[in-house]
């Protein structure tokens, strides 16, 4: 096994740490958006009588099953999928700073182990 001559740059991982951030950030606005947008789905479609269905307002579960997931004219589709590639990329960065931590404890045990055998 090859050993690991030194810890990972510590400028890589700030740089993830904050690209890590600020996708959180951007999927929290993300999910934002997309919970507005639902809320005034329900709220036009309850009291709009062009959705209402045979003279009445259509269920809550019609609603749900229906409109808040793709949005009125298909205009939740686009955001979710957005929502999704994004955190999808965040388990990625999540992945690789994990991976970036493994590395790091490794290299401390072989720099402990190196040290042991010089004394």
């Amino acid at each position: 096994m090859d050993s690991i001559q030194e810890p990972p740059d510590f400028e890589i991982l700030f740089k993830l740490v904050e690209e890590i951030y600020g996708l959180a950030y951007d999927i929290a606005i993300k999910e934002f958006t997309i919970k507005i947008k639902e809320a005034e789905i329900v709220m036009l479609t309850s009291t709009d009588s062009t959705y209402f269905i045979n003279g009445k307002p259509p269920s809550q579960s019609f609603i749900e099953g229906s409109w808040k997931i793709v949005g009125l004219d298909g205009n939740l589709i686009g955001l979710r999928k957005e929502l999704v590639g994004k955190k999808e990329k965040l388990d990625l960065l999540k992945n690789k700073l994990d991976l970036y931590k493994r590395m790091m404890d490794i290299w401390r045990t072989q720099s402990a182990n190196e040290r042991n055998i010089i004394i």
